[in-house]
């Protein structure tokens, strides 16, 4: 016989309607289960496919945490930038970008960016926005972080 997958409220709703009594021990439990295998109530044997949808749901809600995770990380990133370097915003089509991750990874400030080699400073924007991003827009962001009303506050560039 197949191993079953018993829902214990529907063993309870079926214990209620064989008897009125509302007494409950293992040894009637254990007749109402034996009895509901007997009678073939409504029982569906275990599947792989039952554990192929537990599988799923158990992916798609870690999927969904991770998600909320990723959107919590980036408020917290446009949080920092306005904080530390507010012109950035109006120099990007957007702040979470491959480029504008590696550039501040490097250079975690206005002021860090400001103070850059201006060859180390392109090379690192031109590798990761992979030739996008030239000398012009390099000097274009130096220039608008040595400008830059952003606070320099160097455990705010760390937490970034």
């Amino acid at each position: 016989m197949p191993p079953f997958l018993i829902n214990p409220l529907h063993t309870n709703l079926y214990r209620k309607s064989l008897s009125l009594r509302q007494t409950k021990t293992d040894r009637i439990d254990a007749r109402t289960i034996a009895s509901m295998l007997m009678s073939d109530v409504d029982l569906k044997s275990y599947t792989d496919t039952s554990y192929h949808n537990e599988e799923l749901k158990s992916l798609t809600r870690y999927r969904f945490d991770k998600v909320k995770e990723r959107a919590k990380l980036k408020q917290s990133v446009s949080r920092l930038i306005n904080i530390l370097f507010p012109e950035l915003e109006t120099l990007v089509p957007t702040l979470h970008m491959a480029s504008v991750y590696a550039m501040l990874s490097k250079f975690p400030g206005a002021k860090q960016i400001a103070n850059a080699h201006l060859t180390h400073f392109k090379t690192v924007l031109a590798n990761a926005s992979k030739g996008r991003y030239d000398r012009d827009k390099a000097i274009e962001i130096r220039e608008a972080a040595r400008r830059s009303i952003g606070s320099a506050m160097p455990a705010k560039s760390l937490e970034l």
